[in-house]
Parts: C-alpha cells; sequence; structure tokens
C-alpha cells in the first residue's frame, strides 16, 4: 500500500464520527463502551473506532453532550453520556448539510462515470 493511501477513509472517519456519536446519543443515554461498540457494529469496518475519546470530550467541551451517573444492572454507578438540546439542533443542522453534501458529491461521481463529450 503506497503512503497516504489511507488518508481518504481516515479524513472521512473523522469528518462523521463526531456526527455518529451525536445520532446515537439522541436515540439513548449511553456508556462510552455502549456508544464505541455500537458505532463499530453499525458502521462495519468502514468506520471502525477505538479511542473516542477526543471526540467526546470535543462535545461535551462544546456543550453538545454531557456525562450524567446512572445505576446499571448491578446496581453500580457508571458515566452514561446524554445529548443536550443545543446538541440535538446541532445534529439536526449538521444532518440536513451531510445530506445536501452527499447528495451534490454524488453527483459528481455520477458525472466522472459519463463520456466525455466530444
Amino acid at each position: 500500500m503506497r503512503n497516504g493511501e489511507y488518508g481518504i477513509t481516515d479524513n472521512l472517519k473523522k469528518a462523521t464520527l463526531e456526527l455518529g456519536l451525536l445520532a446515537l446519543l439522541s436515540r439513548e443515554d449511553m456508556h462510552i463502551a455502549a456508544l464505541t461498540e455500537t458505532y463499530n457494529r453499525l458502521t462495519g469496518e468502514q468506520g471502525q473506532i477505538v479511542f473516542p475519546y477526543a471526540a467526546i470530550y470535543r462535545l461535551i467541551e462544546k456543550g453538545y453532550i454531557f456525562e450524567s451517573g446512572k445505576r446499571n444492572d448491578a446496581n453500580r454507578r457508571r458515566q452514561y453520556l446524554s445529548i443536550t438540546d443545543e446538541g440535538r439542533a446541532y445534529l439536526k443542522d449538521m444532518k440536513e448539510r451531510y445530506e445536501k453534501y452527499i447528495a451534490g458529491f454524488d453527483s459528481v461521481l455520477r458525472y466522472s462515470e459519463t463520456p466525455a463529450e466530444q
């Protein structure tokens, strides 16, 4: 494999990670381990993450998510992540932007597959 061939894949993963984490948390509060496992399961090999902490801390810092203590099945206190109202608004806006961007870029890819006029 040539140097940099994974560059676009890595950049896409980084660009969509926060959006994906917010989307999962908009459905339910989750512990970091469950959040990571669910993200990896749903994205398959295309989106595997091992250490989501930097993205999580950025989301906390921006006020989009917060840590909340909850009890698990063993009645032990665990730190869960929850989305804020500001995070839900940001997610809605970013989903709309993402869908528009993907639709536009798909047009570029389809255009590249058509024969050039001579």
